[in-house]
């Protein structure tokens, strides 16, 4: 077992302390997380049950109970910039940071360093350093501008990536209608909701891949405002054991073995504590509410066996080489976890290291996937700890040359498919790259992410690929993968393996983040 390590960390400006899961957390400090629940809609309806107090810069009223809509009287968008980031630097080497930056500045270009995330220090001074240096070669005044400089350096073999930042807010009116008003109230955005019971917003999109909508109850201070697109969002803000305790039973189901859903409350707290002041940042929150940061279902999908696993592990992070890891999961790895740096833009994390996931003497590659070749990795059920889910562990997808044609053309206009060529793989068999032949021109993807997005979104980037037909006319395209997800960090349907087999939460932690400690903050 892992012993844990007390650590006292706080702020530079507050005392980051764990609170106690509660319905109903106070404003104004440090351990808030702040989430974007939904964007880009025209109209919002919410529910409530007991009066809520809505606030502006200027105004207050008051809404008795009932059904409201809240509806724009103009659609003006707020005003956003687009970074577009090539490097990134830990604190420590921010002298070969700004060294970085001269040299762009060289070739013509304006760049800058932006820090993101929080620094903390612990009870005896050392510093628990959650900050990167994200270097921006450029700000540019649409999409389109940064996509094009992007795809210019990548020609470079420069690999970025495009941030938006929010520069001015939008002040417009947004017009509340309800069963207990008489007549409509206007109020000037953002406005804030203030209730001592959770209020219900009906039709929420919390999808990704797709739009995907229920309604979802919040206890937090919720917001709305007025998003770059001049549509509606809604902000929720509220403490972090709370924002922990309404993740876990969107990340794994409550009827999971106890001793798996605390491995996942400490990975998905470490994630959110490494997270905080981070990708989203420059856009005023720190994360969405759907599957693109963490799927996140609100004080209305707590459940006992989670919150249990929240309370009993209260407080536990993952720390590696000073800082809060970033301990990422994914649904299944596929039977072998990935290195970091084979699916993200990042230097090589110790913590986050290729491994396979079976119980001992069982695994039938010890050099990894590759030394079992590929085709037959895939096309086999190796009896890892993640192979009882049979729709994730081993799957196929099947396109007719039409199909697969339409689905690439989306975002490469290629023309027909005339071949795929996949590139270098990770230890853990995720492909780096894939060249597609096209009949107009050829494209070569890199990432996993990008490469199963070009696909029609794959369930992850461990696959090989069959064709069928002619050599310059083919007729369809098989595919045949392992896993759902990135694959790197822990892998959930291992984790229920591992404690259906009898292993504690930090036995199974230790396994999927080596070189990292299990400590518990206050």
């Amino acid at each position: 077992m892992m012993p844990l390590k007390r650590i006292s960390i706080f702020s530079l400006t507050a005392v980051l302390a764990i609170v106690a899961i509660h319905s109903q957390g106070a404003e104004g400090d440090d351990h808030k997380v702040r989430v974007r629940l939904t964007a880009k809609q025209r109209d919002i309806t919410f529910v409530i049950t007991e009066t809520v107090l809505l606030t502006t810069a200027e105004s207050e009223h008051s809404l008795a109970p009932g059904t409201y809509s809240v509806k724009l009287s103009e659609a003006h968008p707020a005003k956003q910039r687009f970074h577009l980031f090539i490097k990134t630097f830990s604190p420590s080497e921010a002298g070969e940071a700004r060294a970085y930056v001269a040299q762009w500045k060289q070739q013509g270009y304006d760049p800058e360093i932006v820090t993101f995330g929080k620094e903390f220090r612990s009870e005896s001074g050392n510093v628990v350093d959650g900050r990167g240096l994200w270097v921006s070669v450029a700000r540019l005044d649409s999409m389109e501008k940064a996509s094009s400089l992007k795809t210019k350096l990548e020609r470079q073999q420069v690999w970025g990536w495009i941030v938006q930042e929010t520069v001015e807010r939008a002040k417009e009116t947004l017009v509340f209608n309800g069963s207990s008003e008489k007549g409509v109230t206007k109020l000037q955005a953002p406005v804030r909701m203030l209730c001592k019971r959770p209020i219900e917003i009906r039709n929420v999109d919390f999808g990704f891949w797709r739009s995907q909508r229920a309604n979802r109850s919040y206890a937090g201070t919720l917001e709305i405002a007025v998003g770059p697109d001049g549509l509606l969002e809604i902000y929720e803000t509220l403490p972090l054991e709370d924002y922990v305790a309404g993740v876990l039973p969107a990340e794994m189901p409550a009827s999971w073995p106890i001793e798996a859903i605390k491995a996942q409350a400490v990975a998905a707290r470490s994630e959110i504590m490494s997270s905080l002041a981070g990708k989203h940042m420059l856009e005023g929150f720190d994360f969405c509410g759907g599957e693109h940061c963490l799927a996140y279902l609100g004080a209305g999908g707590r459940e006992k066996t989670t919150d249990r696993a929240v309370m009993d592990t209260q407080g536990v992070v993952l720390v590696s080489s000073g800082r809060v890891l970033s301990a990422v999961f994914s649904a299944n790895c596929g039977g072998w976890t990935e290195d970091n740096e084979c699916v993200w833009s990042a230097p090589p994390n110790p913590a986050l290291r290729g491994a396979p996931d079976f119980p001992e003497g069982k695994n039938p590659a010890r050099g990894g996937p590759q030394e079992m070749g590929m085709a037959k990795w895939l096309k086999t059920a190796p009896p890892a700890y993640c192979n009882e889910s049979d729709e994730n562990f081993r799957w196929v997808r099947m396109f007719s040359a039409t199909e697969l044609r339409d689905v690439v053309n989306k975002k490469y206009p290629i023309g027909d498919i005339r071949g795929i060529e996949l590139g270098e793989r990770g230890p853990g068999g995720r492909l780096k790259s894939v060249k597609i032949i096209g009949g107009k021109k050829t494209e070569v993807v890199r990432k996993e992410l990008n490469i199963r997005l070009a696909f029609g979104g794959l369930k992850s980037g461990m696959f090989v690929v069959e064709r069928q037909g002619s050599k310059d006319n083919p007729n369809s395209f098989t595919f045949f993968g392992g896993g759902r997800g990135h694959g790197v960090g822990l892998c959930q349907d291992g984790a229920r393996g591992r404690a259906q087999a009898g292993a504690g939460y930090q036995e199974i932690l230790r396994h999927y983040f080596t070189k990292a400690d299990v400590a518990r903050v206050r």
